[in-house]
């Protein structure tokens, strides 16, 4: 038996590691195999050439796993690297690279060939206190980046509101300061070129709509992301590509909610302990627990109470949001991982079962 297992180990250990540093115009690349012979290479931020040795390299190891690590923030190389199923990838957080440079170059020295090197070590010596990247399906991949371009779209301003509608109402009444022809007619050319850009934005913006609620209706986590309350039409999708499909990706709500920056960090030295927000966490998952978190205080007694009693015992109102996007997160992964949609009276149930403070003046919806 003891054979056995050797064998699985053996056979289960990667081929090789690798860290991966990119630059404009280059990546450093620091590769090193089960054998112990190392590497260091440089190739052109050019994706014909990086396919290419991505290709070799999987040809070189038969198909074995290479475990990769790179920062975070270089997510625009996902698409190429997740072609390549014998990837294994660890994307770190840049601050956590920093401080691991920190211990090896206190001087503060740094370099790209420096960055992959330790890169690789990182991964290879400490891979288990790691979280692995694994890719969500291609339908919530496709859906999680159609939320976000409606999202740049919505932040730019690219929407009717009633502030510019009374812009457009005084500027119509307004008086003109000149009524010569060879002054006004460049300066109209030009406001009728620009709104003709912004006409082709708003359809676009239209046409990411619907294409969002295409991709929205075949989603396997349509009907938990529209029992949440409060979600709407916008939030819904945005809930259904944080969540992803994949339950193994977050094996608890709490390593959700670490993910998603929603969870307080916890700084403890001797007798002091403080408990602060996180401040590196990643915009878009965060912010959509937020949104959703204030959005379901609307229409959730037991959520709007529980706000309220965090800000009666002095917390700040943002404070207490975050707290309610925690338990949201703990509520909906327990939802998910039974196969079930979130069920307001249910939940006031276990409310009263636990003798929660929020259950007496919650009543649930007829």
């Amino acid at each position: 038996m003891n054979a056995n297992i050797e064998n699985m180990t053996t056979a289960a250990a990667p081929a090789a590691w690798i860290g991966w540093d990119w630059a404009d115009q280059h990546h450093d690349l620091f590769l090193e195999t089960a054998d112990r012979k190392t590497q260091t290479l440089r190739l052109a931020n050019r994706p014909e050439q990086i396919h290419a040795w991505l290709k070799a390299l999987g040809q070189r190891f038969a198909q074995r796993t290479v475990v990769l690590c790179l920062e975070a923030s270089r997510s625009a190389l996902l698409p190429i690297f997740l072609e390549y199923s014998f990837l294994e990838l660890y994307l770190i957080n840049p601050k956590s690279m920093a401080r691991f440079r920190e211990v090896v170059r206190p001087s503060g020295s740094k370099s790209d060939q420096l960055d992959c090197k330790l890169a690789g070590q990182l991964v290879k010596s400490h891979r288990e206190l790691l979280h692995r990247f694994v890719a969500q399906d291609p339908l919530t991949q496709e859906l999680a980046q159609m939320v976000r371009v409606r999202r740049f779209f919505r932040g730019q301003g690219c929407r009717p509101t009633e502030g510019l509608e009374q812009r457009l109402s005084s500027i119509a009444a307004a008086t003109g300061v000149s009524q010569q022809a060879h002054w006004n007619n460049p300066n109209s050319f030009l406001a009728c070129s620009l709104a003709q850009i912004l006409r082709d934005v708003t359809t676009r913006i239209e046409e990411s709509e619907g294409q969002i609620l295409i991709l929205a209706q075949q989603h396997p986590n349509r009907a938990l992301a529209q029992s949440a309350p409060g979600a709407a039409a916008v939030l819904e999708p945005r809930l259904m590509a944080v969540l992803g499909t994949h339950p193994e990706a977050c094996a608890s709500a709490q390593q959700m909610a670490v993910r998603d920056g929603v969870a307080p960090r916890r700084v403890q030295s001797g007798n002091s302990c403080v408990i602060t927000r996180r401040l590196a966490k990643p915009q878009f998952e965060h912010q959509t627990w937020i949104e959703f978190a204030k959005c379901s205080t609307l229409e959730c007694q037991w959520a709007r109470q529980f706000v309220e009693a965090k800000t009666k015992a002095g917390k700040s109102y943002y404070t207490a949001i975050r707290a309610l996007a925690y338990k949201w997160i703990r509520i909906l992964c327990a939802c998910w991982k039974k196969g079930v949609v979130y069920d307001e009276a249910r939940y006031l149930k276990a409310l009263g079962q636990h003798n929660s403070p929020y259950r007496s003046e919650t009543k649930a919806a007829p």
